[in-house]
């Protein structure tokens, strides 16, 4: 990303990079020429792209919780429903959480 520098009242434009843990700087122009407008172009360029891709994922994270939302009410609704079947044909539920049969009338079934 280029860089502004001001040197004795006029400005100065570099660009910065990271090679091997150590920032280079390279020398594009003073502000105005060609060559130090085309990297700050860029530059701009780079970050609205950068922007648009936070956006995005900002959007993706909301679509994601939506829909995980409505898993959770549709397990809640067929816990609901398992729970309350299973006690319909006689089973009961253990200390332990699991289901177990019924000894009195687990033939019996409720109609």
């Amino acid at each position: 990303m280029p860089v502004v520098k001001a040197v004795k009242g006029r400005l100065y434009v570099y660009s910065v990079k990271k090679i091997n843990g150590k920032n280079v700087w390279k020398y594009l122009g003073p502000k105005g020429s060609f060559k130090a407008s085309c990297g700050l172009l860029h530059a701009k360029a780079e970050e609205a792209e950068a922007t648009q891709k936070k956006f995005e994922q900002v959007k993706m994270i909301e679509l994601m919780q939506q829909q995980e939302d409505e898993i959770s009410e549709l397990c809640e609704c067929v816990r609901y429903i398992t729970h309350n079947y299973l006690k319909d044909v006689g089973y009961y539920q253990h200390a332990r959480g699991e289901w177990r049969k019924s000894k009195r009338g687990s033939h019996d079934r409720k109609k």
